[in-house]
């Protein structure tokens, strides 16, 4: 993509482009790797044969493309990245300055389109904004910020004997050290919207040809 489309064409410093089309393939390599949930299920119920199973399970992660079956289910599952979203960008740690001003305000300074020339935000914030933030500009022109945040966990005693955690996946929402599952069949629902989408965009703009003998029409 770098090769193909540079910042120039688009009116972009080479970093904000490197790092909003990182962020892009990210996301499309996120999705994908969730894709594999439902190809190792589609190989488990299509044999019982363990041989043949290890055998499909091996040409999944190596060459999907070898076995025409696998070929198909891997074609339906994984989605190509597509994205619509045009009031947003994502700035690295090198791209922005954060610095507090009172005790409930910070004054961020992010990097503009003329190069050595930052635009100033002030923010309604109390802790220093750190690592990968997103700007996106609403529809009402309010413009947000998402960014990360440490959290620190006090437990009741003084010694730590036990870690928890919790994990964000597509399958289901979240899912806990604990082992419970919260919003099972989150993704289920999502690849069936995608799917829906796709089938429309297939349809649109279809020529259709009749050809009749001497005359055409």
């Amino acid at each position: 993509m770098r090769t193909q489309l540079s910042p120039t064409d688009i009116g972009l410093p080479g970093k904000l482009w490197e790092w909003s089309v990182n962020d892009a393939m990210k996301a499309i390599l996120a999705q994908q790797e969730a894709a594999k949930t439902f190809i190792i299920r589609a190989i488990y119920r299509r044999t019982l044969d363990e041989e043949k199973r290890s055998k499909l399970l091996c040409l999944m992660h190596n060459d999907p493309t070898s076995a025409p079956w696998l070929h198909r289910v891997f074609r339906n599952q994984y989605q190509r990245g597509h994205t619509f979203g045009s009031n947003q960008i994502v700035y690295q740690g090198g791209g922005y300055t954060c610095k507090r001003l009172t005790r409930n305000t910070v004054k961020l300074e992010v990097q503009g389109l003329k190069k050595g020339k930052r635009i100033t935000l002030k923010l309604k914030c109390r802790h220093i904004i750190s690592g990968q933030i997103r700007l996106i500009c609403n529809q009402d022109g309010q413009l947000s910020i998402h960014c990360t945040r440490k959290r620190t966990l006090t437990l009741p005693t003084l010694q730590v004997d036990q870690e928890i955690g919790i994990d964000k996946g597509y399958t289901e929402a979240f899912y806990t050290s604990n082992g419970d599952s919260i919003a099972d069949g989150l993704g289920h629902l999502m690849t069936e919207k995608t799917k829906r989408i796709t089938r429309t965009n297939r349809h649109r703009y279809r020529q259709y040809i009749c050809l009749t003998i001497g005359k055409s029409c």
